[in-house]
């Protein structure tokens, strides 16, 4: 299936949104069909990271001391804000979403 700037305009993304993607594709050399694919990519392991995350987080809010769980909490937090500030996160669910809905 090819992706045309017009389906993806009709499925939700704006034209501030089409000027970063080709932004992408002229850095990279890469067609419109491959930028989505790795931003759909790139949403869903931020979502199984951050879940991911969160579960050792529960794990050590059950085990762990006072101390080691607001340290703990602390470095999760900064973790979360790396594996969500090295994506565009809007950008990445619209692709995701496109994704689901296309295929």
């Amino acid at each position: 299936m090819t992706i045309t700037e017009e389906k993806l305009l009709a499925s939700g993304f704006t034209s501030s949104d089409l000027q970063k993607l080709r932004k992408y594709i002229i850095k990279d050399t890469l067609s419109l069909d491959m930028v989505i694919s790795d931003l759909s990519r790139r949403f869903h392991s931020a979502i199984l990271l951050t879940i991911l995350l969160a579960a050792v987080y529960l794990i050590v809010f059950c085990i762990a001391s006072k101390e080691n769980v607001i340290s703990m909490g602390i470095a999760m937090l900064i973790g979360l804000f790396i594996i969500w500030f090295f994506q565009p996160p809007l950008l990445s669910y619209k692709a995701w979403k496109f994704k689901k809905k296309s295929c």
